[in-house]
Formats: structure tokens, C-alpha cells, sequence
């Protein structure tokens, strides 16, 4: 028996916080990386499995992730549940950390190339030249200036959603952005490997390798913060809009064609400013308005505050041989 697709509006987990992994029905192996493999959950459509394969995970880090989402207001909560293959719940085997929760990727971010396999729509396909073998990954006609633009949106506007709750995305990469905005449906994002995201100035889930031309050359020792985030927000909304996977701030930037000349010149300014120092890079906030094509309403100052005239005053209190004026009343006609 098929188990009921739950109703659009429920959340992505109802269970508890907490799981213990032999009350679960694991089901088919979905994939495999370094960390972890995926399997789905059978009887909870769209709920899927991720269990670490390296020890050391950190419970009170992955804790932090599953508790976010009730702290939000609703509409970032389903932004963030729109947007990422977020921490539902922490599963335990035998009381020891075993791995997480979480939503399945949506099927929308996922096509076949010529060969018949279905692949996942990785920002890749988006930084590097179309290949013909690419298939319905990205239409023969390519990817739109308009998409592309709205892709990088979507990204700005995660970021800015996870900084506004003191959230460190740390990588960012080809790999684990995900799009979608082929064959006029709108674009969309989705993150995963959000384990991998961590409570500024604290450590992550588990220790997150850089992956090679997505870093900061300016990241701290430390590790990545807000600025390191901002500086990798740079490097995908340049290389989307340029289809180049090497360029960096700093570097000439080449849009592609159709993007619009407002468009262009905010972009290629932010992008500049993205190669300086930490503290001065542009933020997801700024990134969004780069990206929107809407013209800046630019206000006139306010003019200068004009002064009362100096005019002679009635003192208060009467002044030695000076008597305040009084006003006398009639009294009323008596009462009858």
C-alpha cells in the first residue's frame, strides 16, 4: 500500500527532534560522499536519511540546525524549507550520533542528459560552456541572462536569511547549489549539505574540507565568517552571470549577453568591491539590489531646518516693577 502524500502545507518532519534510527524503515540508498549516504524513509514520502560514515559528528552543533526552524517567523521558515535540504531531526544508534533527517531534493532540480541518466541541475552546469551531451540538463538554447540573474537572486536571498539568524553557510560550491528555471518555470535554488553550515563562532557538524577555487584567499585562520560567505556569494553570482568557473573578484568581469544595463554596471561594481578586505564587501543585501533591475528612487535632502524669528517674548514671571497682565472674568448670573 502507497503511503498518503502528506498535505502541501505540512511541515517536512512532524516527529520529534530526536529519533532513534531502529524505529526508522530505511529504504533504497539514494547516493554516496564523503561523509555520508542518503537512503530514503519508507512511509514518510520525501523524508530521506542522511548517516555519517566518519565519527566525530557533533551533536550540540547539529542540534543548533534542527532547532532554527522553530525559531523563525513563518514565511522565512517556509523559505528555508523551500530552499535547502535543512536538518529536520538528529537520528542515534545505540545513543551514539548516527546522522540527520531531512527533506528529499524536490525532482524539479533534476534532468536527463543524452544518455539517459538523470543528474542533478549542480550550479555547474551553469559556470562552465553548454555541452552538447548535456541533454534536457540545460536546453540546446542554453540559460537566459533573465534566469541567470534570478538564479543569483535566489542565492542572495538564502544568504541574506541565514546572516540575518548569525548563520555561516562556510562552502559553497559547484556541487551543492542546485537550480532550476529551464523551459519557462520559475528559478529557483536549492542548498544541500546544509550540515556543513554553522552558528557564527561556533564549529560545524563536522569538519568541512574548502573545495578547491571556491575559497577565500582572505580567510582567517579562525575559519569562515559572514565576510568569507560574502566573498563566495561574489564568486557565484559573477561566474553564473559570466559563465566562467575561474573568475575572481578583482578580475575584468565579462557578462553575458541580454543582461541589463543597470544591471550590468551595480553588478560589475559589487564585484570590484568584493576583491577588498574583509568589513568592505558587499552583502546579500546589497548583492539583491545589484541584481534588481528596478531604478533607485534617489530622494533630495531634506531642506535646512528654518529658525523662529527672534521675536520679543512676554516674560513669565513678572519682572521687578512690571505687572503680568490679568484677565478679568464677570462672574456668571447666580443660580436660581
Amino acid at each position: 500500500m502507497t503511503p498518503p502524500t502528506p498535505p502541501a502545507n505540512a511541515p517536512p518532519w512532524p516527529g520529534p527532534a530526536d529519533v532513534d534510527e531502529a524505529a526508522l524503515r530505511v529504504g533504497a540508498e539514494l547516493g554516496s560522499g564523503g561523509q555520508g549516504t542518503v537512503y530514503r524513509v519508507d512511509g514518510h514520502p520525501g523524508l530521506v536519511f542522511k548517516r555519517y560514515k566518519v565519527t566525530g559528528a557533533d551533536p550540540a552543533a547539529l542540534k543548533i540546525l534542527v532547532d532554527l526552524p522553530g525559531q523563525m517567523r513563518r514565511a522565512e521558515r517556509d523559505r528555508l524549507h523551500a530552499s535547502t535540504a535543512w536538518p529536520l531531526a538528529r537520528v542515534y544508534d545505540k545513543g551514539r550520533l548516527s546522522g540527520f533527517l531531512m527533506q528529499e531534493i524536490p525532482g524539479r532540480f533534476a534532468a536527463s542528459n543524452d544518455a539517459g541518466d538523470s543528474k542533478l541541475r549542480e550550479l555547474q552546469f551553469l559556470v562552465y560552456p553548454r555541452k552538447p551531451l548535456w541533454g534536457q540538463i540545460v536546453p540546446p538554447a542554453g540559460v537566459s541572462a533573465r534566469t541567470r540573474i534570478a538564479v543569483a537572486r535566489e542565492f542572495t536571498y538564502l544568504v541574506s536569511l541565514l546572516h540575518g539568524t548569525a548563520l555561516i553557510v562556510g562552502d559553497v560550491s559547484i556541487r551543492n547549489v542546485l537550480w532550476t528555471g529551464t523551459d519557462g518555470a520559475p528559478a529557483t535554488i536549492f542548498l544541500i549539505d546544509c550540515d556543513g553550515i554553522r552558528k557564527l563562532g561556533s564549529r560545524p557538524v563536522l569538519i568541512q574540507a574548502e573545495t578547491l577555487d571556491w575559497n577565500d584567499p582572505r580567510q582567517p585562520s579562525s575559519g569562515p565568517n559572514l565576510d568569507t560567505d560574502r566573498y563566495k556569494l561574489a564568486l557565484l553570482v559573477g561566474r553564473v552571470l559570466s559563465v566562467s568557473a575561474y573568475t575572481r573578484p578583482g578580475e575584468p568581469l565579462s557578462l553575458v549577453p541580454g543582461i541589463p544595463d543597470r544591471v550590468a554596471v551595480r553588478v560589475t561594481e559589487a564585484w570590484q568591491r568584493a576583491a577588498g578586505p574583509p568589513g568592505s564587501r558587499p552583502d546579500a543585501a546589497q548583492w539583491a539590489m545589484a541584481l534588481s533591475d528596478r531604478e533607485e528612487i534617489v530622494l533630495a535632502p531634506p531642506p535646512p531646518v528654518r529658525q523662529p524669528p527672534a521675536l520679543p517674548r512676554q516674560p513669565l514671571e513678572g519682572s521687578p516693577g512690571q505687572t503680568r497682565p490679568v484677565i478679568q472674568l464677570h462672574p456668571g448670573p447666580p443660580d436660581p
